[in-house]
């Protein structure tokens, strides 16, 4: 019951905060009769908006359902605890986890402190949908009830649209067995429509590239597409530059407890355009549809504009290779404005289908001169929290 930390919630942000709208392939279209986002079942999609700073940031969600109603939720609303500064909605994720034609709704409050009272150990909630929305009476929650995890920061769904296979939470300080904060994925099988307890995997965990390190923020953002799981880690220093951030793509057993492949990725990669440097935040946001991905760089420098930033399209097969189409930024041809100082082009990112037989990449720029001042921006990066941060 999750929409992408990413999906509805990240894309109406990047959709109020200025976006760009690139074709990038052409590849098959879906199923016809795939509904991801059908929350009452009439065969139409919903909206679910995440609003983590609603009412002194203690969140909240907003459906918008196809038929004109709306509702607006709130952890109170599914059994937990309305929080000021909790950031319920940070992550919302919409799939029909049951498989009952109705989808559900995953909800990320990663600075919920209710199931431990020290710390930001995080939460999400799961609500399933109904002919009439939400339904209130079946909500749940899952945690690691481990001080300081901002589990719930992003959420991801591997499996198909209709019959996804575990809910996967992103937990960028998540330390578990490991002796630093370097973060983490928390991979929940779903077993007949149960969201069963989950598996971690950090990047000391077998099978995944690197080694965790303290504030690498490994599962700050996460997509999927199949089996295979695209996690970002934006503060991964890569040599010696700091913050350069990295990629890890994961190809998950259908039991969500082994991983069968994996590859890392960042800026040095061969075949990969640019190359690393210190604060380019690779990684802050992700993105997968089939064997198309994208990640954000928005911090990223072209020439000598500071912090324009840009995002990374590359295809890639599970267990197989890299191939890396060219990065988009503002001054590529067909990309609308220009690269300016401190846009953070690609702070968020998603891939859709905008016709039949085609992708796009959705990008978002929160901070072009053109947009507000008075504007919200999304808090992971540059809004109300910064990075995940330890509280003292």
């Amino acid at each position: 019951m999750t929409l992408r930390s990413t999906r509805l919630g990240s894309l109406a942000a990047a959709c109020a905060l200025g976006i760009s709208l690139v074709a990038v392939g052409q590849v098959p279209a879906h199923a016809a009769g795939t509904a991801i986002h059908d929350i009452d079942g009439d065969g139409v999609a919903d909206l679910a908006i995440g609003r983590p700073g609603f009412d002194n940031d203690a969140g909240a969600v907003e459906l918008v359902l196809s038929r004109g109603t709306q509702q607006l939720l709130t952890a109170s609303d599914l059994g937990g605890t309305s929080e000021a500064g909790a950031l319920f909605g940070l992550s919302v994720l919409v799939r029909d986890f049951d498989s009952d034609g109705f989808a559900d709704i995953a909800i990320g409050a990663p600075h919920d402190v209710s199931s431990d009272h020290n710390g930001y150990a995080g939460q999400v909630f799961v609500v399933h949908g109904s002919a009439t929305g939400a339904d209130l009476t079946r909500a749940s929650s899952l945690t690691t009830g481990e001080v300081d995890d901002q589990f719930g920061w992003s959420l991801a769904a591997l499996g198909s649209a209709s019959a996804p296979t575990a809910l996967v939470v992103g937990a960028p300080l998540y330390q578990g067995g490991d002796p630093t904060f370097g973060g983490g994925v928390i991979v929940h099988p779903i077993i007949a429509g149960v969201i069963e307890v989950g598996i971690e995997f950090t990047q000391n965990t077998a099978g995944v590239p690197g080694a965790s390190e303290d504030g690498d923020s490994f599962g700050y953002a996460l997509d999927a597409s199949g089996q295979t799981l695209i996690v970002g880690a934006p503060y991964e220093a890569i040599g010696t530059a700091t913050a350069a951030g990295s990629v890890t793509l994961l190809n998950v057993a259908t039991n969500g407890q082994t991983i069968s492949s994996s590859k890392s990725i960042h800026q040095n990669t061969t075949g990969i355009p640019e190359s690393v440097s210190s604060n380019d935040y690779f990684g802050a946001s992700v993105a997968a549809l089939g064997n198309l991905y994208a990640v954000g760089a928005p911090g990223e420098d072209i020439g000598t504009v500071v912090n324009t930033g840009l995002v990374q399209p590359f295809t890639y097969t599970a267990g197989g290779s890299v191939s890396a189409k060219p990065a988009i930024h503002q001054n590529v041809t067909g990309v609308p404005g220009a690269n300016e100082k401190n846009d953070y082009f690609g702070d968020s990112v998603d891939l859709i289908r905008p016709i039949a037989g085609g992708r796009a990449v959705i990008v978002g720029t929160p901070r072009r001169t053109s947009v507000p001042s008075s504007t919200p921006v999304r808090p992971p990066l540059f809004g109300w929290t910064g990075r995940p941060s330890r509280p003292s």
